[in-house]
């Protein structure tokens, strides 16, 4: 008859040598874990130039330190972020990746909406901040210039920007990158000049490059 009892006894102390191996591998640990939820699902995440593929949501043990992680989707916008990892704590992100052709057509309303707000007043220079928040503080210098309002009583009896209204009929996509777009609109100019109305046609040609969390207006012609 076969005794047994070594047998489990091995079997026992290597359940406990590996445990200990186990609980020795987690306290001298280096790493910590990245989670992240996105949406949407299918895209890619890159740590450290490793790219994995990702769901709704992705989990990754890192080593401590900070990482740089990108998720991206073809037709969204691109997520990049330096991350600091702590060991044996977990860091969360909830990322939300938007279309790039959405946002583009966000920002063209944005902007002549605020071409639309420019109007003589007390404080002439209220209008700047509308598009000082979303231009690229080089286009801004050039935009500022270009629709300057100035006090009322110093403004020609003729100016268009007193009576005139910027509406968009059509947008176009022209480009639809991660981190850039262009758009067109087409848009009609109407308003009063003195007793009689005008009213003719402006294509704006509006690029917008994302800086950060932000997307800017880096480039505008109008013809």
């Amino acid at each position: 008859m076969i005794n047994k009892k070594p047998i489990v006894i091995a079997c026992v102390t290597l359940a406990i040598v590996v445990g200990l191996l186990i609980l020795l591998a987690f306290v001298f640990s280096s790493k910590g874990t990245l989670k992240l939820n996105i949406d949407p699902s299918g895209t890619t995440v890159t740590i450290d130039k490793n790219t994995y593929k990702a769901g709704y949501s992705f989990s990754k043990n890192l080593e401590e330190g900070a990482h740089i992680v990108t998720v991206d989707k073809n037709g969204y916008e691109l997520f990049s972020e330096n991350i600091k990892i702590t060991k044996k704590q977990t860091v969360s992100k909830n990322i939300k990746l938007g279309l790039v052709s959405d946002i583009l057509k966000e920002k063209g309303t944005a902007f002549v909406e605020a071409l639309n707000n420019i109007t003589p007043s007390t404080n002439p220079g209220t209008y700047q901040q509308s598009l000082k928040e979303f231009s690229t503080a080089s286009l801004y210098g050039d935009l500022r210039r270009r629709y300057a309002v100035r006090a009322p009583a110093s403004r020609p009896a003729n100016h268009l920007q007193d009576y005139s209204k910027i509406k968009i009929n059509n947008t176009n996509v022209l480009e639809n990158q991660p981190t850039e777009g262009t758009i067109e609109l087409d848009t009609t100019l109407a308003g009063k000049m003195g007793e009689s109305n005008f009213s003719y046609k402006i294509a704006y040609t509006l690029t917008f490059i994302k800086s950060g969390d932000k997307w800017l207006l880096s480039s505008m012609k109008a013809d």
